[in-house]
């Protein structure tokens, strides 16, 4: 004769510790020190906003250095220009 399990079915073990609805119930984090390095809800949407924010911090360095590399380079084409033209310009 195949022996019982003693243990309840997975169904049965939510139905005890969630109740009636067979939801198991949310337990509240414990108040202490601890509580702020525990708790990660909320940690993948932080990681996503730092990265936003490195992209936006490089993107701003690199379009200010296009800027200036485009600048220095119309100063020098503007000097080339002056210089085989024999003087400045009007």
């Amino acid at each position: 004769m195949p022996r019982q399990s003693s243990r309840p079915t997975q169904a049965l073990s939510h139905v005890a510790a969630g109740g009636a609805s067979g939801r198991p119930k949310h337990r509240r984090p414990r108040a202490g020190p601890g509580l702020l390095f525990s708790d990660t809800r909320g940690l993948s949407t932080v990681e996503y906003v730092m990265l936003l924010s490195l992209i936006v911090v490089v993107g701003f360095g690199a379009w200010r250095r296009l800027g200036r590399t485009i600048e220095g380079d119309a100063r020098r084409a503007e000097m080339v220009v002056a210089r085989v033209s024999g003087g400045g310009l009007p």
